[in-house]
């Protein structure tokens, strides 16, 4: 009985490691794409633009609720909520960060990237339970 509570741990250590490093090097790369400027120049008006950033919010939440969903699949419903919980607190706290760094006011970008990283939840959402009900 011991060993199987050793593996849960070691699985839950394992997990919080995985969530927190992804969430680290969201942070990390939100402030370093802030100084970063392309050679060129199609690439530097790409990552400038509102797309870019909308498409990069929704792959890099959408991918951290995946793997939250996928750390806690064991928990069921509970499971799915803080999954949501742990992804928005990452999102919020890279939101504040940001406005704390540049001495900005939390506004309405702010809000419509927790916007964008809801829906990303929402379409991993849908896309876990399309999968589910395929088995």
């Amino acid at each position: 009985m011991s060993e199987i509570t050793g593996r849960s741990a070691l699985r839950a250590a394992r997990g919080v490691l995985a969530v927190g490093l992804f969430a680290v090097g969201l942070w990390y790369g939100a402030y370093w794409m802030q100084g970063y400027t392309p050679r060129r120049e199609w690439l530097r008006l790409a990552m400038r633009s509102e797309p870019f950033h909308v498409a990069a919010h929704l792959v890099l939440y959408g991918a951290l609720y995946a793997l939250c969903r996928a750390l806690l699949r064991a928990w069921g419903t509970a499971g799915v909520a803080l999954s949501i919980v742990i992804t928005l607190a990452v999102a919020l706290a890279q939101e504040t960060v940001q406005v704390v760094t540049y001495r900005r006011q939390f506004a309405g970008g702010e809000a419509f990237d927790i916007a964008v990283d809801c829906v990303a939840i929402a379409i991993v959402s849908v896309i876990l339970r399309r999968r589910a009900q395929k088995k």
